[in-house]
């Protein structure tokens, strides 16, 4: 009899492991909800050409409907524990979709934004993934990252950076073109255009571009000691 308990007790805990585990999505399905999986659901979704094939590609951004025991890749998941997120591209195909990206940490968790939920949105145009970014309290910030589909990945080729004082709407809106190695940085009122506005261009360093396998989280990437992409 104790054997038997132990052997249950046993099969409960590799149930309970299997199951802290974020899933990996299916390499195909005839339907978007093919790569939904179970206790998960689309919290937004975009379409749009990505590999220049003329077929309409698909975007999800995936959330478990709980949290899931033994998960530390959220930047906050140690002290407030929320549900998992997940970045899907599905490219399109005379059948249905192929998975074409998976990506289990670049989507920031409802936690990890300050007062708000920092995800603002998904969006599909002219060919490119732009995700958009929000959060803060008193001090706010915004992060918009533009990336295109290449043989090599998705790569990072644009970002939008945005800091100011909520009350004021004072502080400092950077655009980085990662393609021409430039950056814009305009300081003043970044909520409204105003003529006290300052605006200035700077170069970049050559830098290749970064994918999701070399830019793994938003607020990672050190531009400059006042800037984190």
């Amino acid at each position: 009899m104790r054997r038997s308990c132990t052997a249950l007790l046993l099969a409960n805990c590799a149930l309970a492991f299997a199951q802290t585990g974020l899933p990996q999505l299916p390499s195909s399905g005839s339907s978007i909800g093919a790569f939904v999986p179970e206790r998960w659901l689309a919290i937004d979704t975009a379409f749009g050409d990505l590999n220049k094939d003329q077929r309409d590609d698909a975007v999800l951004v995936l959330q478990c409907r709980d949290t899931l025991l033994g998960d530390t890749m959220g930047m906050g998941s140690e002290s407030s524990p929320a549900p998992p997120r997940t970045l899907a591209v599905l490219f399109g195909t005379v059948d249905g979709y192929q998975l074409g990206l998976q990506n289990d940490r670049f989507i920031l968790r409802s936690n990890e934004g300050g007062y708000f939920d920092p995800f603002e949105g998904v969006h599909v145009e002219d060919g490119k993934l732009l995700l958009y970014f929000y959060g803060g309290s008193g001090w706010r910030f915004s992060r918009t990252y533009t990336f295109r589909y290449s043989n090599t990945g998705f790569e990072l080729i644009g970002a939008e950076a945005i800091s100011y004082d909520s009350p004021t709407g004072d502080g400092v809106a950077r655009s980085l073109d990662f393609l021409a190695h430039r950056m814009q940085v305009r300081t003043g009122n970044v909520t409204q255009h105003e003529e006290g506005d300052k605006t200035l261009e700077q170069e970049l360093p050559p830098w290749p571009l970064r994918t999701f396998d070399t830019f793994v989280r938003p607020f990672t990437w050190w531009i400059d000691p006042d800037l984190t992409l």
